[in-house]
């Protein structure tokens, strides 16, 4: 599938979760497990790849890219985590990854 997203779009708050939690020890709560796994969610239907279709990026317009992925998202570990690529197949690529560990949504 193709999706388009423009660059002035910050992901984070897209998703609107609260920041991810590595730092957490014990299992969450029953609400805030509820919460992070619906977030989880949200992200893992993210999954596919992203096309710049233009913004602003440091004060300079960029130009639509419709040819490669800006931005890609996919499922692994038979779902239990999600690999999101920054600047696909660039030498700045950046990778994160998100999952849920003991109830807590993790990056």
């Amino acid at each position: 599938m193709k999706y388009f997203i423009t660059i002035g779009l910050s992901l984070c708050f897209f998703i609107g979760f609260n920041g991810c939690k590595s730092t957490q020890k014990g299992a969450a709560s029953t609400s805030s497990q509820s919460l992070s796994k619906s977030n989880y969610d949200r992200i893992k239907s993210l999954s596919g790849d992203w096309y710049l279709i233009g913004g602003n990026r440091l004060g300079k317009e960029v130009p639509p890219n419709l040819k490669e992925p800006f931005l890609s998202y996919s499922i692994s570990s038979g779902g239990h985590s999600v690999i999101e690529k920054l600047f696909v197949n660039k030498p700045n690529e950046m990778v994160s990854i998100y999952y849920l560990d003991m109830g807590h949504l993790n990056m």
